[in-house]
């Protein structure tokens, strides 16, 4: 196949990629309402946690009632965490109409340079079936462990603060991830910016959560596409499509371009393996339908 040829599949894979991350970007506006009721919870609880202490004194044992009295608002935050299960689950089904509209596209593209392959016909139900019976008890671990996260964190770091003495002040600060904080007089006024502070952190990730979930239902999705399009036409491989920007990692870009037959592992020539993206937090690779005689 010719260079010109070869281009215009590589382009075909680039904008399968590229759909893939608009349909991730979708669930942005969820992840961001989730996010704000998260915030207002932490608001609730840091106004109680913060009420009339001094910013230079050390936390000691009898500081230990202030958690208790915040339960409440963070379990209502804890609550609100479990609704990422929801979200990547109607992120699933979007990924795999998506998946299946991306082995289409490959095969269109490889039909456009004059390449043989017998049109394929994939029930979006079947697979769509058999992507929630591996994933959906993942994505319910995946949101309870994020919805722990959020009042684990809170709690272990106050309790380590009492333990440690630390200052209000650098409690503040640790839980706030703002250097700012240092100079915040009435913590208790500052209560809302340090909740904003953490609600920034499980924001990010949640969006890390969703991403690396979103491209592993796709390729989930994508790689049993291609399985059922090689029964029916036996010739058909997935195809490793890395984003090779400057937020490439790698082992990501020395899988790009690797083939692997249905069923089996990726391998690169440092060693590096996997059966099919993610291959870790936030990846943005895909895997594509592929016949060797379109390289």
């Amino acid at each position: 196949m010719n260079k010109a040829n070869k281009r215009t599949l590589k382009k075909a894979s680039d904008r399968i990629a590229a759909r893939a991350d608009e349909a991730l970007r979708a669930a942005d506006p969820r992840i961001n309402a989730m996010s704000g009721k998260i915030t207002e919870a932490l608001s609730r609880s840091f106004r109680i946690l913060f009420r009339n202490v001094d910013a230079s004194e050390s936390l000691g044992p009898s500081d230990r009632a202030k958690l208790r009295a915040i339960a409440g608002s963070l379990n209502e935050a804890q609550a609100h965490g479990l609704e990422v299960g929801s979200i990547l689950r109607d992120q699933a089904k979007h990924m795999t109409d998506v998946a299946i509209r991306g082995v289409y596209d490959s095969v269109a593209a490889a039909a456009g340079v004059g390449a043989n392959a017998k049109p394929v016909v994939l029930e979006g139900p079947d697979i769509f079936r058999s992507v929630r019976k591996l994933l959906w008890k993942r994505y319910e671990k995946s949101a309870e462990r994020y919805s722990g996260a959020i009042g684990d964190r809170i709690r272990s770091m106050f309790r380590h603060g009492v333990e440690q003495r630390w200052t209000w002040s650098k409690i503040a600060l640790r839980l706030s991830n703002d250097p700012g904080m240092r100079r915040v007089g009435d913590l208790s006024a500052g209560a809302n910016r340090i909740a904003e502070g953490a609600g920034r952190v499980y924001r990010f990730w949640s969006e890390r959560l969703m991403r690396t979930e979103g491209i592993h239902a796709l390729n989930t999705a994508h790689y049993d596409a291609t399985r059922r399009a090689n029964a029916m036409d036996p010739g058909y491989v997935n195809k490793w499509n890395s984003s090779n920007d400057k937020r490439g990692c790698p082992q990501c870009a020395s899988l790009d371009e690797a083939i692997a037959a249905t069923g089996r592992e990726f391998r690169s020539k440092g060693g590096t393996t996997a059966l099919y993206p993610p291959l870790h937090p936030m990846c943005r690779c895909v895997v594509v339908a592929w016949r060797r005689e379109w390289d």
